[in-house]
């Protein structure tokens, strides 16, 4: 009788402890908190994204005060400037078509009606009826596959014709040997917090 007594309240606390962890509020883990602080270069105090647009931004600060300097440094940048926006048009125009193609495939199919019961060509025109939806199918594989090979290529050409980091590094360098003050590549840089994540500023 004890035995049989033990075993009961054994699987009641069992029970009652099962049923109360099934209740508990699930504790998520926090996100991790990441944050992704872009590159600059800097000079005398003044901090500009490590970009096309930031060095643009900086060779208009020297345009009255070195205009030698700035001379031989905007040629090279307008070149990139015009591949930026060569990326950007080809990006564009290949999410465009992308769009277009893909929207034509569902709006261009044609209305297939089915054919009455009671229709005396009941028999040729479920034949039509089936090529019709046969036709629609078609029409929305191809033109589906169109839009998003035009949008795949849009993508890529754009990303090989637009200036990566090495270009810009290439006009840093450049300016280091023309000017005395060198511009300065800062690693993980947040002028807004005056921190540095990488902790290290490098000069070209």
């Amino acid at each position: 009788m004890r035995t049989f007594t033990a075993l009961v309240t054994a699987a009641a606390l069992l029970t009652i402890r099962a049923n109360a962890q099934a209740h508990m509020p699930a504790m998520p883990f926090p996100p991790p908190h990441t944050v992704t602080v872009p590159s600059s270069v800097s000079i005398r105090g003044q901090y500009f994204d490590a970009t096309v647009g930031g060095l643009r931004g900086y060779l208009e600060t020297i345009r009255l005060n070195d205009p030698e300097l700035y001379a031989r440094l905007a040629p090279r940048l307008s070149k990139l400037e015009s591949r930026r926006a060569t990326a950007v048009a080809v990006l564009v125009a290949g999410v465009g078509v992308g769009l277009f193609s893909t929207v034509y495939a569902f709006a261009g199919t044609k209305s297939c009606s089915s054919p009455s019961l009671n229709d005396p060509s009941f028999s040729a025109d479920m034949d039509a009826w089936g090529r019709c939806n046969s036709d629609n199918m078609q029409t929305m594989a191809t033109f589906t596959a169109i839009g998003l090979g035009a949008a795949l290529v849009g993508l890529v050409a754009s990303a090989v014709i637009s200036p990566g980091r090495s270009d810009v590094l290439e006009i840093v360098n450049e300016h280091n040997r023309l000017s005395r003050e060198p511009l300065r590549w800062q690693l993980g840089y947040d002028p807004t917090r005056r921190t540095a994540t990488a902790g290290a500023s490098l000069a070209f």
